[in-house]
């Protein structure tokens, strides 16, 4: 690869350095050149975004739930507080960024058969820390009615599955609109860069991938969404040992997020490069 080096002499004046964004010469304008560069990467991602109509889906205003985390940091453990999660006391009471850029990820799938399962929405709770407990503690009361973060209550499902679903219920003679989905929540963890599963104390006992699903009713008539019978929810993380943990952190990669450093000084020294 060539390297072209040119050498600029300083006369005192701000300089305007124009270049373009491509690796080579062309007489292309600036914004046909960032056209071109994101038609590339967009042709080059496995799955590309695709824009769809959605609809709100509310958790209604009746039946409350009591949705909670706990946390282990040896595998034998647990308890519902990020302090199990690898984060300090003084992080959380300070809102550290490595807390506020955690976040939740709630996935909607039409079934718990990994094989076969469709994902029907993905939602992120980035409210993390809230106050109707304690900072420290991952506790969340899922209910219209709530107000501390509302983040958990709203689903977003898509116009054409609302429509498919309405139309197989109809043949099939079921006129209340009622499906029934399963979540999972994950947490990613900006401290260690890792993925949290957690799997449903109510299915510890099943030998089947329902264990790692939250049973989930769905009236697609009145557009709202409850957890199956259930009033109490605990979500226990899975041990990190754990292969299927590994597998999920392997699908993706983690990253520092840099930012520039600017100089603090106001006049540009030309003897030493730097700012006075």
């Amino acid at each position: 690869m060539s390297i072209i080096r040119e050498e600029i002499k300083y006369i005192g004046l701000d300089v305007k350095l124009n270049f373009g964004l491509s690796s080579n010469d062309s007489f292309l304008g600036f914004q046909q050149e960032i056209d071109n560069l994101t038609q590339v990467v967009s042709n080059d991602l496995i799955n590309p975004p695709i824009d769809v109509e959605v609809r709100k889906i509310k958790y209604p205003s009746y039946t409350p739930t009591d949705l909670s985390f706990q946390f282990t940091s040896d595998g034998i453990n647990y308890a519902t507080s990020f302090i199990n999660a690898g984060f300090t006391q003084e992080e959380l009471e300070s809102s550290s960024p490595l807390i506020l850029n955690s976040f939740f990820i709630v996935n909607l799938y039409n079934s718990y058969n990994v094989y076969n399962q469709i994902k029907i929405c993905t939602n992120y709770i980035t409210k993390v820390i809230n106050s109707q407990t304690s900072q420290n503690t991952p506790q969340y009361s899922v209910s219209k009615s709530s107000v501390d973060n509302n983040q958990w209550f709203n689903l977003y499902i898509p116009k054409s599955y609302i429509d498919n679903e309405l139309e197989r219920l109809k043949l099939s003679g079921i006129t209340n609109g009622l499906i029934t989905g399963y979540t999972s929540f994950n947490f990613f963890n900006a401290k260690s860069g890792d993925l949290t599963l957690f799997y449903n104390t109510q299915n510890s006992g099943s030998t089947t991938p329902l264990r790692m699903y939250f049973q989930t009713i769905i009236n697609l008539k009145t557009r709202t969404w409850k957890f199956e019978s259930v009033n109490t929810i605990i979500a226990k993380q899975l041990s990190s040992s754990a292969a299927y943990v590994n597998r999920n952190n392997d699908t993706f990669t983690t990253f520092d997020d840099l930012k520039q450093n600017y100089p603090q000084g106001t006049k540009f020294n030309a003897a030493t490069g730097g700012y006075d």
